[in-house]
C-alpha cells in the first residue's frame, strides 16, 4: 500500500472553501490585498461560528428534547390537533428558536442589503444571496402598507443574517425560509419572534392542516 505525504492535512474542504470565497470577492470588484485578507479572516471566524453554533445544537437539543417548551400553551394546542409527526416536528422548531437573536429593520433596508457577506451555512436556501432575492420576492408580492414590522434573524453565534420575517396586519407572516408557504408549518424564526414581541401571535390558522 503506497502512503501520501500530505503534512497532515486530512480534508481539502477548507481550502476549497478559502478559494470559493476568494474567487468570489476577486470577480465581483477591485480588492486591494488588505481589503481580501480581511474579508478572508472574516471568513475564518464565520467558520468557527459555525461550527460552535452546531456545537451548541449537539450539546443542547439531545438534553432538552423530552422537556416542555417556553411555549406551552401552543405545544399543548399542536398536539391535540395535529398529527403526531407534525406535532413533533412544530415543537422541535419551538425548542430550536432559542438559538436565535432578532433585530428589527424596514423595509427600505432590506431593499438595500448587501450580500458579500460569506455564508454561515451549506444549506443553499440560507446562503446571503438566496435570502436576499427570496426578501425580496416577497416584498414584490406583498403590499407594502400590509407590513406591519420587519425582522432580520441571525444566530447567536453569528453576525449574519440568516432570515428575514414581514409580520403582517393581518396576524400572518412572510419569511424567507418559505416553511411556511412549501409546507404550511411555523419556522423556528417565526417562534422567536413569538419569544420576543407582544404584537406577535400564534394561530392555528398559521398551519396548512392536511
Amino acid at each position: 500500500m503506497v502512503t501520501l505525504f500530505t503534512l497532515g492535512i486530512e480534508s481539502t474542504s477548507f481550502v476549497e472553501s478559502e478559494n470559493a470565497c476568494i474567487k468570489h470577492l476577486l470577480e465581483s470588484s477591485n480588492t486591494s490585498l488588505c481589503d481580501l485578507g480581511k474579508v478572508l479572516m472574516n471568513h475564518v471566524e464565520d467558520k468557527a461560528s459555525k461550527k460552535q453554533y452546531e456545537e451548541l445544537i449537539s450539546i443542547s437539543v439531545p438534553l432538552t428534547m423530552n422537556r416542555v417548551t417556553i411555549f406551552l400553551a401552543i405545544e399543548s394546542v399542536v398536539t391535540h390537533y395535529l398529527h403526531l409527526k407534525v406535532a413533533q416536528y412544530i415543537i422541535g422548531q419551538m425548542k430550536k428558536c432559542v438559538y436565535y437573536i432578532a433585530c428589527p429593520s424596514n423595509i427600505e433596508e432590506i431593499e438595500h442589503m448587501s450580500t458579500d457577506e460569506p455564508s454561515e451555512s451549506e444549506r443553499f436556501e440560507d446562503k446571503p444571496d438566496s435570502v436576499l432575492a427570496c426578501a425580496r420576492f416577497l416584498l414584490h408580492q406583498l403590499h407594502y402598507y400590509s407590513i406591519v414590522e420587519v425582522w432580520k434573524i441571525s444566530r447567536i453565534t453569528g453576525r449574519n443574517v440568516n432570515h428575514v420575517i414581514f409580520c403582517l396586519a393581518d396576524g400572518s407572516y412572510c419569511c424567507t425560509c418559505l416553511l411556511q408557504q412549501k409546507l404550511g408549518l411555523v419556522c423556528r424564526y417565526y417562534f422567536h419572534l413569538l419569544n420576543i414581541m407582544e404584537a406577535a401571535r400564534f394561530s392555528i390558522k398559521l398551519i396548512n392542516i392536511r
